[in-house]
């Protein structure tokens, strides 16, 4: 597997931002891609995630700037029906919309999140629980932090959520799938922000249903 693939894949998006001054989610429509591909890649500290090769073919198809840092593998990223997903405010009610802008407001790097599972049932937080994750905001420990697990075997990846603490990502589930400690290693796991803010709607069950 090329090592050096996803520091190339930095440096290109970063290029094409740069260039023409499209942000992460602008960048993402503009390619016709979903809204969450690109948040937070282009600020990792240090080179983590990788794109898969259609991904990257969007973005030079739609900027015209070539990507020359060789073949990408195909990673996809998995979403049961207990995992959590970007939710876009535009297509939520106007009482809604306006209670989550709020909660974003002053944060440059802020997009919400639906949790659709009970692994941080413990810590206070349930499934039909909406919450804003800052990419910009860096972890400590106590935080809840959304991360992307990678399993670069498999090509596969999940996004989730986890209580930080130290060197691993912990749940606060009674279930026993759930309850192995993920160690944060350097390339097995990508921080993707910290969450900053919780909502909980009054048909939280009813939206889960939906």
């Amino acid at each position: 597997m090329d090592r050096d693939l996803p520091a190339r894949q930095l440096a290109y998006v970063r290029a094409v931002l740069a260039r023409t001054g499209e942000t992460e989610y602008s960048l993402a429509k503009k390619a016709s891609l979903d809204h969450t591909t690109l948040l937070g890649f282009s600020t990792q500290e240090e080179p983590r995630r990788r794109l898969r090769r259609r991904t990257i073919d969007l973005i030079q198809k739609a900027t015209g700037i070539p990507f020359e840092g060789g073949a990408e593998p195909e990673i996809s990223v998995d979403v049961g029906p207990t995992d959590p997903v970007s939710i876009s405010v535009d297509n939520e009610a106007p009482a809604l919309k306006h209670a989550i802008l709020s909660l974003c407001q002053n944060r440059k790097n802020a997009h919400p999140w639906l949790l659709r599972g009970g692994e941080l049932a413990d810590f206070g937080y349930f499934a039909g629980d909406i919450v804003v994750v800052d990419l910009d905001e860096a972890p400590r420990d106590g935080d809840v932090v959304c991360a992307q697990v990678h399993d670069f075997q498999m090509l596969r990846a999940r996004t989730v959520f986890r209580f930080y603490d130290g060197g691993y990502l912990l749940t606060g589930s009674v279930a026993p799938e759930l309850r192995l400690p993920i160690p944060i290693t350097d390339r097995q796991v990508a921080i993707m922000g910290v969450v900053v803010a919780m909502l909980r709607p009054r048909q939280a069950s009813a939206r889960l249903a939906a």
